[in-house]
């Protein structure tokens, strides 16, 4: 969606317990706590995998080599891409966190992560589809990729491909 409200970072109004809340954006720093977040929860997926299977090694030595191994590589999980952020963020997960950071910032820092879940278990489906297209309309992830945009590397965004459309099509006219 091309509007001044989205190049603008203008916020959303979202549903949450009853009423209608002004959100605003998500803000550079709370895309790096959803990238945290993310990074977490990867980590401690990489050493789960193997604290679950710890007594079908075949010794205490290799469970603990491949527990090592474990910790190293989730370790190494330094960063998360962008294209994984705008899917986090359009999964129901990833709508209540992102909603659970904006609503601690703008409207109660005591609103748990679980209140927020919870509201979206309550809600229909078609409701929290349309809280994750505002939550990525408005934070400019859908359109600028968490900044690789092609306009920043050189190329052409949609909206500029359209433009030159419309131009053409005009000169023919």
């Amino acid at each position: 969606m091309d509007s001044l409200g989205t190049a603008t970072g203008a916020g959303v109004s979202v549903p949450f317990g009853g009423k209608t809340y002004f959100l605003s954006a998500p803000t550079l720093k709370d895309i790096g706590a959803i990238e945290n977040h993310m990074i977490a929860e990867r980590r401690r997926d990489r050493i789960k995998l193997v604290t679950d299977r710890w007594g079908e090694f075949p010794s205490e030595e290799e469970a603990r080599r491949q527990l090592d191994r474990a910790y190293d590589d989730a370790a190494s999980i330094t960063s998360v891409s962008p294209e994984d952020i705008q899917r986090f963020m359009a999964s129901n997960e990833g709508a209540a966190f992102t909603y659970w950071i904006l609503m601690c910032r703008t409207i109660d820092p005591g609103i748990t992560l679980e209140d927020v879940w919870d509201s979206m278990q309550e809600m229909e489906d078609e409701v929290v589809r349309e809280m994750q297209n505002r939550i990525s309309q408005a934070s400019g992830v859908d359109q600028l990729k968490n900044s690789d945009t092609p306009a920043l590397a050189g190329g052409k965004t949609e909206a500029t491909e359209k433009a030159e459309v419309t131009e053409k099509e005009t000169a023919n006219a």
